[in-house]
């Protein structure tokens, strides 16, 4: 009896270890996707990793547009405001070119045209400011508790972040529309990277996950539904305040409105009861007959 549960704790041990590797590798592989190799002035690379198709991830584009345009900019981003015009290929990489367009005593303006096989597929003004005190509001902060209650997604999967839907539970009419999930990286930032760009680049790249599904959920549709075309047509981020990346975050979301094709999606972000960042995305919804 001794020697089986010797030979469990062994396995368990092992287990872990390869887990944590696994993890590590996830987080690592994030931050090597956010690394853009120069090409000329102004002009970046950037490779694409497959995860939902051929079809180019949307927060991957966003992510390294915001790390694109902090190549020529030291202050953190407070908004971005981005439009997918094609569908970019995830097996080739993408370039970046960078538009100084103002660089003011407060706010530096920069604009991004992302191409691919010599098309432009993408294009964003990202605004970034020095951030500075002066006043400090926000809305109420929503029931939910700062950090999932329990684990049920421990170990890494496809994708670079730690992901746990909330907890289905009763709700309010005020809450009962909405989804909440929470995200985090596997591992903390190194040294190197912690520096908010890299925080706010991650969070750009998270932010889109599962934001482009919320009209589908309000309209029951789903989204495996071989008859069901969706895809983002916008995206827009407000970084509001100082948040880490490698703990736990909390996004809220709902969908005020679908009509016409085309649904509304809106998130916030929370991390420790303050409202770090909002979300707006305007998403395609077609359904073939």
């Amino acid at each position: 009896m001794l020697k089986k549960y010797a030979r469990m704790k062994i396995k368990l041990a092992f287990f872990s270890i390869i887990m944590n590797q696994i993890m590590t590798t996830a987080t690592q592989q994030l931050l090597d996707l956010l690394s853009l190799t120069p090409v000329k002035a102004q002009r970046f690379m950037g490779q694409s990793v497959r995860f939902f198709g051929k079809r180019v991830f949307g927060g991957q584009i966003l992510a390294q547009a915001i790390m694109a345009a902090a190549q020529s900019c030291d202050r953190p981003v407070n908004s971005l405001h981005a439009y997918f015009i094609r569908p970019g290929d995830s097996d080739f990489p993408i370039e970046y070119e960078v538009t100084c367009l103002r660089d003011g005593q407060k706010f530096s303006l920069r604009q991004i045209h992302a191409y691919q096989h010599g098309q432009l597929i993408f294009t964003a003004l990202i605004s970034m400011s020095i951030e500075y005190a002066e006043f400090d509001y926000q809305a109420t902060v929503p029931p939910y508790p700062a950090q999932p209650p329990q684990l049920r997604h421990q170990y890494a999967t496809a994708f670079h972040l730690h992901i746990e839907p909330q907890a289905a539970q009763q709700t309010t009419d005020a809450v009962k529309d909405e989804y909440v999930e929470y995200a985090k990286t596997y591992q903390p930032l190194a040294l190197e990277y912690d520096h908010q760009i890299y925080h706010q680049a991650i969070l750009a790249y998270y932010s889109d996950y599962s934001l482009l599904n919320i009209a589908l959920r309000q309209l029951d549709l789903d989204e495996s539904d071989s008859n069901l075309m969706s895809a983002s047509l916008d995206h827009s981020l407000y970084f509001h305040r100082d948040f880490r990346v490698d703990e736990w975050l909390c996004y809220q979301l709902h969908c005020p409105s679908a009509q016409h094709g085309r649904g509304l999606n809106q998130g916030t972000i929370w991390q420790n009861n303050q409202l770090v960042c909002s979300a707006i995305q305007e998403s395609l919804i077609r359904l073939h007959k």
